[in-house]
């Protein structure tokens, strides 16, 4: 379970450096209509990312995590990406923060990993009926992960596509 996490990071780590290679248009761009560019979406990943990291002490300790606001949270980390100089700066840095979630991710034991916690005080997911513990969390940032990752691929798979046929 853990090294799936860890496999994942892994993955996301080489796939995020490779944004590196995008246009700058296409790295400031929306990826559709009313929804954020590519640069915004690394950042809210980062910022999500960074949260994680100030959290997992206190998880660990008091077997508890209370999310803030998303949508506050998600527009800071959308003006956070629209302040950073150099599309470089911030790839390093969503590689660094997750390097850093992982090695802490990578000191915890499986048994701690699969303590039962609480979420926001819900002790199981609404949706799945799983009890929360640290590893249901990064189990599930992992699917958010993937969720952005396609959510690009497809936005520049149409560009591929917009440019091939003109």
């Amino acid at each position: 379970m853990k090294n799936d996490i860890l496999n994942h990071s892994d993955a996301y780590i080489k796939w995020v450096s490779q944004l590196e290679e995008l246009a700058p248009e296409n790295w400031n761009q929306p990826i559709k209509d009313g929804k954020w560019s590519v640069n915004e979406i690394v950042a809210h990943l980062l910022k999500w990312d960074g949260y994680l990291i100030e959290q997992i002490p206190a998880i660990t300790d008091q077997k508890q995590i209370t999310f803030p606001d998303h949508d506050s949270f998600n527009e800071k980390a959308s003006e956070y990406a629209k302040s950073r100089t150099t599309q470089k700066e911030l790839i390093d840095e969503a590689v660094e923060s997750r390097k850093k979630l992982m090695k802490l991710v990578n000191n915890l034991s499986e048994e701690t990993l699969k303590q039962h916690i609480t979420v926001n005080s819900i002790t199981h997911c609404p949706h799945t009926g799983e009890p929360y513990s640290i590893l249901y969390l990064l189990q599930e940032f992992g699917e958010h992960d993937k969720h952005h990752e396609k959510q690009i691929e497809q936005f520049l798979e149409n560009k591929r596509t917009a440019s091939s046929t003109n």
